[in-house]
């Protein structure tokens, strides 16, 4: 057990002494009677007595040494300097105590079991008159004046308050300061996540809704009631198309009440929507077949005639594209039929097809489908006057569902210069990260790096890295997590580096590690050497690192790794 007073305790005590010296200086006590002569001690008896018939205890009280002359202390030369302490006169020889039998008061431990009465009644009595006792010898300094205002300095300089609270204050407010910070970095974070989910979920509803036009081609009705069913249910910006076909399903399946019953919700729910004219014209087709079963030969009818076109078209372009012009306008033809039309004239190199195409692309049919039918189309079979179309309709169009088509068709036309513009000048953030998507899918290194050096928004450098990680620039993610002022890019930087599977990028990520000093950045970089698997690098970390708790992470990162090197250095770590 530690004896050694603390640090408050010596303050105390320092304290006491120096209001106790102030008290004596003002006003010092009367000096104490002179001490009567010491009574001839008695005989002691050569065996110690017992308690009972043989007589009481006799207590005696040796009289103290007197005290050794002592020269009186120098005036002191400030204040605070405690003073030194009177000389004290030698105290006189106590009498001898009654034995404890006699001594009269109350019982301290008559209710205990083993201890007599008058026991406890004679301690108590002690106790009571040596307290009073000493109460009388210190009563005179209960009526001392005494004047602490000197105090103020030696305390100021026992305690350095100043340095002390300030230093104080100074951790507090870092606290303080950190705790903001992770608050504002989890909110941001929470607000990234919601903004992704959102994306996700977008992203999961458009998937759906085009495996079921896929499904809808190949005839696989049920299934593409469900993926239709799942559209709505989300109730996205697409549920309006949604419900139509999935009215034309239940069509095509014969349940026409149900598919009437569908088209009146569309018309209810949606009346503005650009699907109310084609869902009008497909509930006076399914009334005209009211009572009719399904016959093959009617399902048939559109596919034949598509055939007819196609190879029209390819003998005799310019008798096909009126006839396919004819198709496109007829109210009375599904949009299925309609779609195939204008994927036949997308293949055509005719003037009069682009045009016909192109037209649809800028919105001039009603139905959004086929806008983004005709959109996909130019970026798959069109040339380069087509994609300066698409340029010119995604400058013209504020729709998301539109523009997102046109980039789309931008990145299967390799279209890197209209990509880049894209993701530079873009207002709409969910379309820049898009188009910064692209471009790394289509490995426009060069693009992303002149992104990167002129972005100053957090969230789309962010992005710009996930692209960099995409066309497996090593040298542009290692500059980044080497000299980014902003952790969390840094961190973004060491994770795409981690996802590069080559034995290049561990050396890399060890290198950075050894030259590291932020303890973030350096835990960022020991799960990127475990996510990599790269256990010969991680143990070379671990034998190096110095801090218990950065060591600590890496043997538990090894601890899960089935490794040689893993299993070598934990028995390593068992011999020592």
């Amino acid at each position: 057990m530690n004896t050694k007073p603390s640090f408050r305790s010596r303050v105390v005590t320092g304290i006491a002494a120096l209001a106790a010296g102030l008290a004596l200086q003002a006003q010092p006590p009367a000096p104490f009677p002179p001490s009567p002569a010491p009574p001839a001690p008695a005989a002691r008896p050569s065996a110690p007595l017992r308690p009972g018939k043989s007589g009481p205890f006799i207590l005696y009280a040796q009289s103290p040494r007197p005290a050794a002359p002592v020269a009186p202390a120098a005036p002191p030369s400030r204040l605070w300097v405690v003073p030194s302490m009177p000389v004290m006169p030698p105290m006189p020889p106590m009498e001898p105590m009654l034995s404890m039998e006699h001594l009269p008061g109350v019982s301290l431990f008559d209710d205990q079991p083993g201890f007599g009465g008058g026991f406890g009644a004679g301690f108590g009595a002690s106790i009571g008159a040596s307290m009073s006792g000493l109460y009388g010898r210190l009563a005179p300094l209960a009526t001392l004046q005494m004047d602490l205002s000197g105090l103020h300095a030696p305390m100021a300089l026992l305690f350095e308050p100043g340095q002390s609270s300030q230093s104080d204050r100074q951790r507090e407010q870092a606290d303080r300061e950190r705790e903001a910070a992770d608050r504002a970095r989890e909110a941001s974070q929470r607000v990234r996540e919601a903004a992704q989910r959102v994306r996700e979920t977008e992203r999961s509803y458009s998937d759906a809704y085009q495996s079921g036009s896929r499904s809808l081609d190949r005839r696989d009705y049920e299934k593409a009631l469900k993926y239709f069913d799942k559209v709505i249910e989300g109730k996205g910006p697409r549920t309006d198309g949604a419900l139509y076909w999935k009215a034309y399903t239940l069509g095509k399946m014969g349940r026409r009440e149900e598919a009437q019953a569908t088209l009146a919700m569309l018309e209810k729910g949606f009346a503005q929507s650009r699907w109310v004219n084609d869902a009008k014209a497909l509930g006076v087709e399914l009334r005209q077949a009211s009572g009719q079963g399904v016959s093959p030969e009617n399902q048939d009818d559109e596919d034949l005639k598509l055939l007819a076109i196609n190879s029209l078209i390819q003998s005799d372009p310019e008798r096909a594209v009126p006839l396919l012009e004819k198709l496109l306008t007829d109210p009375k033809n599904g949009l299925k039929l309609k779609e195939r039309a204008l994927f036949v004239l997308a293949q055509s190199r005719s003037d009069k097809s682009r045009q016909i195409v192109a037209s649809y692309a800028k919105g001039s049919s009603s139905n959004p489908d086929l806008q983004l039918k005709a959109v996909e189309y130019l970026g798959i079979y069109g040339s380069k006057e087509s994609r300066g179309l698409l340029n010119d309709i995604y400058s013209s169009v504020n729709d998301v569902t539109v523009k997102r088509a046109v980039l789309r068709g931008f990145m299967i036309g390799q279209d890197k210069e209209r990509l880049f513009n894209a993701a530079k000048n873009e207002q709409n953030t969910e379309l820049r990260h898009e188009a910064i998507r692209y471009l790394g899918s289509i490995h426009g290194e060069v693009e992303l790096g002149q992104l990167y050096a002129s972005e100053t928004n957090v969230d789309n450098k962010e992005s710009i890295i996930q692209s960099m990680f995409m066309t497996g620039q090593t040298d542009k993610l290692l500059e980044i997590a080497k000299s980014e002022k902003d952790a969390r890019l840094r961190r973004g930087a060491i994770r795409g580096l981690s996802m590069i599977r080559r034995e290049k990028s561990a050396d890399i990520l060890t290198n950075l590690y050894s030259s590291e000093s932020d303890k973030e950045i350096k835990e960022e970089i020991i799960r990127a050497l475990f996510r990599q698997n790269s256990a010969k690098h991680l143990v070379e970390v671990a034998k190096k690192e110095t801090d218990p708790e950065l060591r600590r992470e890496c043997v538990r990162n090894l601890s899960l790794m089935k490794s040689k090197d893993a299993t070598d250095y934990m028995v390593e770590l068992l011999g020592k």
